[in-house]
């Protein structure tokens, strides 16, 4: 698409019908026609209804695996690049004939602006932007020929910097990695790493270690297990027996369904568990999902079918829905994106 079409919205007829088209196509549908058109979208790539997502070209679009782009979310710019396991939540409107670069395991939240008028929006790895917040890589209004002000540039978010909802980012401003913007704050000029920062116009309040807890392995294994708890009441699973062993915490329990109930086991195993030969009994089980806890489970997790290394966030294969479903709310809940390895 032409510039003028990008950064004024005004689009062909030809464009408006295409656009109308792939909006209402289910996700399945939609993506073999992206991948056929030239886009490059990796395994388990979810467009849902309503969504819109053109660029310069069908080859200008590349969305990495297991990313999702959620409903009536509109993304018109020259380029899109989104890495692998981002989501972009329902209600998002990008444009602009810059180009957006999203990393792996990001977040744009719902409601959000990205205006990338000329310029570019990049974002790195597990950096997120929360609801109702807004974006501007330009600012110009009053005649530039009266000497007013006039402001193009990037805008880019380092890695791990954490945006929360309603904040404004002016054009130009980088924020260092692992850094956190407070709530409602206007975002004028660049944020050093590490640091948290608030207010109009925001300032560096503090450091960002203050907020980080030091996490031991007790700590870990007491947090992975509050987690297994509010699973089972975020799904309405009916919890049939919790058993605590020496090589970890058992835990019995029902997912229902219209055919039939399937009975299922959870097995947080302790960070000091390396060996399987402990678990024997329990490794050969199809319906048993393993949470490893240790720095050296590789070993651990070949002999296992479904697990969830919460320590190196990586997992088994999703294809299982039942297994994609808590990958899901391991992310979505509790903001714990594990990089998916196998078929």
């Amino acid at each position: 698409m032409k510039r003028r079409h990008l950064e004024s919205l005004n689009l062909s007829l030809y464009q408006i019908l295409i656009i109308l088209v792939l909006a209402i196509l289910p996700s399945f549908i939609k993506t073999r026609i992206y991948r056929m058109a030239g886009a490059r979208l990796g395994k388990g790539v979810s467009l849902a209804f309503g969504t819109i997502i053109l660029a310069d070209g069908f080859n200008s679009i590349e969305i990495g695996d297991y990313s999702s782009v959620r409903s009536f979310s509109i993304i018109l710019c020259s380029e899109i690049s989104i890495g692998d396991y981002s989501e972009i939540a329902p209600f998002v409107w990008i444009w602009g004939a810059g180009r957006l670069k999203v990393g792996n395991k990001c977040y744009i939240g719902p409601r959000s602006i990205v205006n990338l008028r000329r310029n570019d929006f990049i974002m790195g790895e597990y950096s997120g932007v929360g609801p109702s917040s807004v974006i501007y890589t330009h600012g110009q209004w009053l005649p530039y020929t009266e000497g007013w002000p006039r402001k193009y540039g990037d805008v880019v978010l380092e890695d791990h910097v954490w945006v929360p909802a309603r904040v404004f980012i002016s054009p130009g401003v980088r924020i260092g990695s692992r850094s956190i913007i407070g709530s409602g704050a206007v975002v004028s000029k660049d944020i050093p790493p590490g640091v948290f920062a608030a207010g109009v116009p925001a300032k560096v309040i503090s450091e960002v270690n203050d907020f980080i807890d030091e996490i031991d392995e007790e700590e870990l294994y007491n947090r992975v297990i509050e987690i297994v708890y509010d699973l089972f009441d975020y799904f309405d699973f009916r919890m049939d027996d919790r058993e605590e062993l020496d090589f970890g915490c058992v835990f019995s329990f029902i997912e229902k369904s219209f055919i039939k109930n399937v009975h299922w086991k959870i097995i947080v195993l302790k960070p000091t568990i390396k060996d399987i030969s402990c678990i024997d009994g329990f490794s050969s089980n199809n319906n048993v999902i393993f949470f490893t806890l240790s720095d050296g489970s590789c070993e651990l997790k070949k002999g296992f079918q479904y697990w969830f290394d919460l320590k190196n966030l990586v997992c088994s294969s999703i294809d299982n829905n039942f297994i994609r479903n808590i990958w899901f709310y391991l992310r979505e809940t509790w903001c714990i994106t594990c990089n998916v390895e196998g078929p």
